[in-house]
């Protein structure tokens, strides 16, 4: 008769799930079209960047997407003879309206949010913008957050939903705030001074050297492009990396 087996001699193990396969990259860059040298239309000025990087076609107006996209094929940095498509797209309308772009593309690649559905995973998001609460040079991608007061990136959250909000990228691009906009000089009646010092803050000209830092090869661009990539293929488990220096401010 064979030895009978403790029941201790099986251990169960976890099935391994494979990452999911990214097929799409669709990078979103905020901005006003007519005031494209304003610290508010980074956003637009990096997606810029990168399309010359990247080599791909020149921004061409989408009706059907209520925006300009440049688009083009990257080879899978996993996975040999695969290529992923990145989508670079700038929003017609102003910066508060930026969430009709938003649905529009969410109807054409959808974000799937169950994980058994077999595209799950396959397209990520990425929204690029200005933010104050970081100096300039340095930038910030998480996954998930608040809009943070940014009337762009509330109109885009809202079109977004909770849900799918969680899953999308932020590239938080820092522009500084405005000296007199500080918590220390909010004294009584002086919030709607403060309000117009930010207004006209972020619709000031970026800075020539933040400006030298976002053209195609800068090192704000090579920053930005760096963590897109190292949100899609690197499996991160942190939700919240600190801001990165991407050049040192004068």
């Amino acid at each position: 008769m064979p030895p009978r087996l403790s029941p201790m001699a099986f251990t169960l193990v976890e099935p391994v799930v494979p990452p999911p396969l990214v097929k799409h990259l669709v990078c979103i860059g905020l901005g006003n079209i007519p005031y494209p040298s304003t610290k508010h239309s980074i956003g637009h000025l990096l997606v810029d960047s990168l399309s010359t990087d990247l080599n791909f076609n020149k921004f061409t107006m989408d009706k059907n997407l209520a925006g300009y996209t440049s688009e083009g094929f990257i080879p899978h940095p996993k996975l040999l003879g695969e290529h992923v498509k990145v989508t670079l797209v700038k929003p017609k309308q102003l910066m508060n309206l930026t969430g009709a772009c938003v649905a529009k593309l969410l109807a054409r690649y959808p974000l799937e949010l169950d994980p058994s559905h077999p595209s799950f995973g396959s397209t990520v998001y990425y929204l690029i913008h200005d933010h104050l609460d970081y100096q300039e040079g340095k930038i910030q991608i998480r996954q998930g957050g608040t809009h943070g007061g940014h009337n762009g990136m509330r109109s885009c959250l809202n079109m977004l939903g909770a849900k799918r909000q969680a899953v999308v990228w932020q590239s938080r691009v820092g522009v500084g705030r405005p000296l007199c906009s500080t918590d220390a000089d909010l004294r009584k009646g002086e919030l709607e001074r403060r309000r117009e010092n930010v207004v006209d803050f972020v619709m000031s000209n970026i800075s020539k050297v933040q400006f030298e830092a976002c053209q195609p090869g800068g090192p704000s661009t090579n920053r930005l492009w760096d963590d897109i990539k190292w949100a899609a293929f690197e499996q991160p488990n942190e939700k919240k990396p600190k801001p990165r220096k991407a050049f040192d401010t004068i």
